[in-house]
């Protein structure tokens, strides 16, 4: 038996709005894990903090990056977000009055082409509040829980593994 046998680890999650996704703002449907699949490991991938996020942001600009911290993720969807519908920010933008200039397909289409600048903008501009991260974490919950040896990586296991006289020792201190 190992000192890692008898340890309890406190995992915290931070309390972020489950209805929007923290990068860019869209209805969350998906739990974003802080650290990928291939630092964590499929056993630990329940104990790896999550916060809600949209299936674009999540899947198709992060995916298994390593980027732990919640602000440079979100900085890095909003470059995904400029870099995907950059075509869109450069739209320009009509009033009612020229909008009636046009016929009525092609003032669909820009009105259209204007609403997808409005989605583009907003999701850039997420989160309004300045003090979006520190709130959820100053809320963050946590919960302790034995750890389970057997579910640690093995460098873990290579790396601290000590007999129960050196643990005990070490205890005594």
């Amino acid at each position: 038996m190992t000192w890692l046998d008898r340890m309890t680890v406190t995992y915290v999650y931070p309390d972020y709005p489950s209805e929007s996704c923290v990068y860019c703002g869209l209805f969350a449907q998906h739990q974003d894990h802080l650290l990928p699949r291939n630092w964590s490991g499929e056993a630990d991938r329940r104990r790896v903090p999550t916060v809600p996020s949209c299936m674009e942001c999540n899947s198709v600009f992060l995916g298994d990056l390593w980027i732990p911290d919640v602000q440079d993720r979100r900085k890095f969807c909003h470059k995904k977000i400029r870099s995907r519908y950059g075509s869109y920010l450069k739209k320009i933008m009509y009033g009612a009055e020229d909008l009636q200039e046009f016929g009525p397909q092609l003032r669909y289409a820009i009105c259209e082409q204007m609403e997808m600048h409005e989605i583009v903008m907003s999701r850039l501009r997420w989160p309004v509040s300045p003090t979006f991260d520190a709130d959820a974490w100053s809320h963050a919950w946590e919960m302790e829980k034995d750890y389970d040896y057997k579910d640690a990586p093995e460098w873990l296991k290579n790396e601290y593994l000590v007999d129960d006289s050196l643990a005990a020792s070490l205890a005594s201190g």
